[in-house]
């Protein structure tokens, strides 16, 4: 009798180790460009039989859904690199002094329209004087100017003492965080040179913010409303800024053609913008604005929508902005521990071509370069330099002070006589959010009514279609191509890895796995905001394969194995604030990019044999279901699509999260992600109207999110998405819309399985 071998339990798991380890080393790769796995038929079948009975661990099923072999930190921004300098390279300058003032003309125009001003720039100034602070050398005067309907500009004018003639005036800008009190001490060594002062608070922070006794950054999720209103903060900011210079210039104390425009941090960064927006200053003095505001290098490393301009590389880059300033004299000051990367002939170069059109212009030498050995702030130091290119070009009284006893803030009482609005900020005076909310408001009460029958439904649907596609930005052909580059065995049968390559080479990676033993399985495609190895771990994944659905998921552009390692504005209050800032500078949205991407993937898996793909149906969680949504609307092979968690509505009189103050520690709130805001996206619609572009598909919407970041209650719930019932109601469709109150992962499998027939 044969003896039977047994074998003791540790060796058996290390035998089962290394079997499960030699079938997750087989990688077969592919070059096809059309994403066809040739070896697909042939070699499944055997690898299937010799995993079936290997139990993985976890750390091998998400090795499963890894595609790359190590992180590639660098590839996003190389890849945002590429994009911005195709779009710069295309851009025109002027070649001959005849055409510097009609170029300038075109660029101020287009900047003008990106910025998306609330009024005219030239209107007349409605100023008033609150009250006015009598000091030894100067008065200042508390001045709010109304710039706009529900918007106010608020600022100290410093009037030195004994002025005969009209005197060279400034417009200093402040920085992020900075408050009135905050210049005193630079305000008054201007006025001791013989300055008028203008010292403005930008929108949205300090007296014209959420809270005046607190210094706010202004440029986090609370304003996140104002983008998808149509209203960019950078609009508001400049906009109030020309009001301001124009108000200065109205002043008969002022010499309207010697005012020169100044700042600090963001405050350099509008002094930029104002020198290309506006351009009647004689003289710009900008201190320490960012490298990365307005050039293409590093342009992902933005810090604040006030200085966020949408599309701005789709015509101009800083040195075009700066170009648009002559013949102001332009000093940019570079602050040297900020720039410890860069010699100065590199920093030179980087205004190259603006020097030249100001040769071109016949004014050579008024632009120019300085690194000053200064902390970051509008120091004595930094004062002293600007002073000596003020003095040379506006022409003060007295020489230059290089220094001063003055204390940097002044102290109370005189602090508090400062503020301009002492009993609180006018009755018609709205806060950033409050601006938002009603701008919403009003744009959405003038959409259409809904349709009444299905081909007014059909014909409403097609407007909205295009106008959103034309919101986006970005909506065009299919993106790059599929490559199929390796199987693994997963937990419950055999992964595909494959990854979309884009036009600039960057690989978008995703996984398709198939449960063992069924023929062409339905496939269904997992966003989930954290990429698709938490869509690995989802308990609504294992669900569904165990059904015998085929399970695709995807990393989408910033999240998984394509991260956005530059993200550092938790204070924001967002997880991927910067991102899209950097889309937007190209004039286009991260939402559109995703959706593409989507579509991409969705396409390549209609057209694998093993997979009964007819439609692909699609479950996308948080901001991912933004892209689903926008991908479904624009393209019907999506269906049935669930959407988990998304936004409700644009219209929030809760607002979009909550401010962030400097040196305080606060929840943000909000919906933690701006890729929902896309500029003004409500011309278009209302998430109900896009919801509305998936009819009469089947469409399940679960635990609807206010923009504040609160879920919605069921009385909400049920009142909710008016628009879209009607019409799915015009399609005799009804009951294929589903809207629940909370996710449930066990409702979703069901309810696909039933209108899959699984």
């Amino acid at each position: 009798m044969a003896r039977k071998l047994s074998y003791h339990p540790i060796a058996k798991l290390s035998i089962i180790a290394l079997w499960a380890a030699v079938c997750a080393a087989l990688v077969i790769r592919t070059v096809d460009a059309e994403g066809a796995f040739e070896g697909h038929k042939q070699l499944l079948p055997s690898i299937q039989l010799a995993e079936a009975n290997v139990k993985m661990t976890p750390q091998q099923e998400r090795a499963a859904w890894q595609v790359f072999a190590k992180p590639h930190p660098e590839a996003l921004q190389q890849h945002l690199q590429a994009l911005a300098d195709a779009e710069v390279a295309a851009h025109r300058w002027p070649q001959h002094a005849d055409e510097v003032a009609a170029w300038q003309s075109w660029v101020r125009g287009q900047l003008r329209q990106a910025l998306a001003f609330p009024g005219p720039a030239d209107a007349r100034v409605k100023a008033q004087v609150c009250g006015k602070i009598e000091l030894d050398i100067c008065t200042i005067e508390r001045v709010q100017v109304r710039t706009a309907p529900h918007v106010y500009c608020v600022a100290n004018l410093y009037i030195p003492r004994g002025l005969k003639h009209p005197a060279p005036g400034i417009l200093l800008l402040f920085g992020h965080g900075d408050r009135l009190w905050s210049y005193f001490a630079v305000a008054r060594r201007y006025v001791e040179q013989g300055y008028v002062v203008l010292a403005v608070e930008p929108y949205g922070a300090g007296e014209t913010g959420h809270d005046p006794a607190k210094n706010e950054y202004h440029g986090g999720m609370s304003v996140a409303g104002l983008l998808a209103a149509g209203l960019p903060l950078s609009g508001l900011v400049i906009y109030n800024h020309i009001h301001a210079f124009n108000y200065l210039r109205s002043r008969p104390e002022v010499d309207a053609e010697r005012i020169g425009v100044t700042g600090v941090s963001g405050g350099a960064s509008h002094t930029l913008f104002m020198a290309a927006a506006d351009g009647r200053a004689a003289a710009y003095a900008p201190a320490s604005a960012a490298l990365w505001i307005a050039q293409p290098r590093e342009f992902w490393k933005a810090h604040c929508w006030c200085d966020t301009v949408p599309g701005l590389f789709q015509f101009a880059e800083e040195q075009a902005l700066v170009a648009c300033g002559c013949p102001g004299a332009w000093l940019r000051i570079h602050l040297a521990p900020e720039v410890t990367e860069f010699s100065a002939e590199q920093l030179r170069q980087m205004q190259a071509h603006a020097e030249a059109v100001y040769r071109l212009a016949g004014a050579g030498g008024r632009i120019d370069m300085e690194i000053v050995d200064s902390i970051h702030g509008y120091t004595p130091a930094v004062q002293e330099r600007v002073s000596r290119w003020f003095h040379r070009w506006l022409r003060p009284t007295q020489q230059p002070v290089a220094d001063s006893s003055l204390p940097a803030k002044p102290k109370e009482p005189l602090k508090t006589a400062l503020v301009v609005w002492q009993k609180g900020r006018p009755a018609d005076a709205l806060t950033p959010t409050q601006l938002a909310v009603a701008t919403i408001k009003q744009k959405l009460a003038a959409m259409p009514q809904a349709p009444a029958d299905r081909p007014e439904a059909e014909a409403v649907c097609a407007v909205t279609r295009r106008k959103l596609a034309q919101v986006l930005g970005c909506w065009g052909p299919a993106l790059g191509s599929v490559h199929v580059v390796g199987k693994r065995p997963g937990r419950q049968g055999m992964v595909t890895q494959a990854v979309l390559e884009l036009k600039t080479g960057l690989q978008i990676p995703f996984v398709v796995e198939t449960p063992t033993g069924i023929e062409r399985p339905p496939v269904v495609l997992i966003l989930h905001p954290d990429g698709k190895q938490a869509a690995a771990q989802w308990s609504l994944t294992e669900r569904l394969l165990a059904e015998g659905w085929a399970v695709a998921s995807m990393d989408l552009l910033g999240r998984g194995e394509v991260p956005a390692s530059y993200e550092r504005m938790g204070y924001a209050g967002s997880r991927d604030q910067q991102t899209c800032m950097a889309a937007l500078k190209l004039g286009q949205s991260l939402a559109g990019w995703w959706a593409q991407e989507v579509l991409a993937v969705a396409r390549w898996l209609q057209g694998r044999d093993w997979l009964a793909a007819e439609k692909v149906a699609c479950v996308a969680r948080d901001e991912t279901s933004f892209a689903a949504l926008i991908a479904g609307a624009q393209d019907g092979r999506l269906s049935p699509l669930v959407l988990l968690r998304p936004l409700a509505s644009y219209y929030s009189p809760a607002g979009y999260g909550k401010p962030y103050f400097y040196r305080e520690r606060q929840r943000i709130g909000g919906l933690g992600t701006y890729v929902w805001y896309v500029p003004d996206i409500v011309a278009a619609g209302d998430v109900d109207h896009f919801i509305g572009l998936l009819a009469p598909r089947p469409v399940m919407i679960m635990g609807p999110v206010a923009a504040d970041g609160t879920a919605l209650t069921r009385s909400q719930v049920q009142s909710l998405l008016p628009w879209s019932r009607s019409i799915w109601a015009t399609y005799g469709a009804r009951s294929n819309l589903r809207i629940y109150t909370r996710p449930n992962v066990r409702r979703i499998s069901d309810w696909l399985g039933s209108v899959c027939g699984q």
